[in-house]
């Protein structure tokens, strides 16, 4: 036998019934999921962010040189 959770739909001894307002979660009843919070922030971290992307720009430009003079070569 299933084991019915705290919030079942049918209430218990009526079956084919409709779900009982009492029962079903409301907007406020999920909790604090339902409002994301901000992770907090490690010393740095925007900053490592920030190479990590001039570096990506440096590697492309420096890709797109090479396919120019490559074209040029061919």
């Amino acid at each position: 036998m299933a084991a019915q959770g705290l919030h079942s739909l049918k209430p218990a001894g009526k079956q084919g019934a409709k779900p009982s307002k009492e029962v079903r979660a409301g907007p406020g009843d999920a909790g604090r999921q339902d409002r994301p919070e901000r992770l907090p922030e490690r010393p740095g971290g925007r900053q490592k962010g920030r190479n990590a992307v001039m570096l990506f720009a440096v590697l492309c430009a420096i890709g797109a040189v090479v396919w120019v003079l490559l074209q040029l070569a061919a």
